[in-house]
């Protein structure tokens, strides 16, 4: 199997870029985003900032690769001891 974002259970492919779970119903099928880690940050006004995840290639590869179980989590949740209920980042 090869490590790329395709076969990484931290990537949402076609996700929402912005945390608020807006989509981009334009979005190539081979690109999704990177669940890694929390949206990042970004300012849009002097008083507003979104929260963004970045956007990745279904080819490529970084160091927060885990294989992709198809446990139903969706983007990386885990389940596990009871304490994590699961959902559907799409309606986030």
């Amino acid at each position: 199997m090869a490590k790329t974002c395709a076969t990484c259970c931290w990537w949402d492919k076609g996700g929402a870029r912005i945390a608020s779970a807006d989509t981009n119903p334009q979005m190539r099928s081979d690109v999704g985003v990177c669940c890694a880690d929390p949206p990042k940050l970004i300012p849009i006004t002097q008083f507003r900032s979104e929260g963004v995840f970045p956007v990745t290639h279904a080819s490529r590869f970084c160091g927060a690769w885990e294989p992709d179980t198809g446990d139903g989590g969706g983007g990386g949740e885990r389940q596990g001891g009871g304490t994590v209920i699961s959902f559907d980042r799409s309606a986030a």
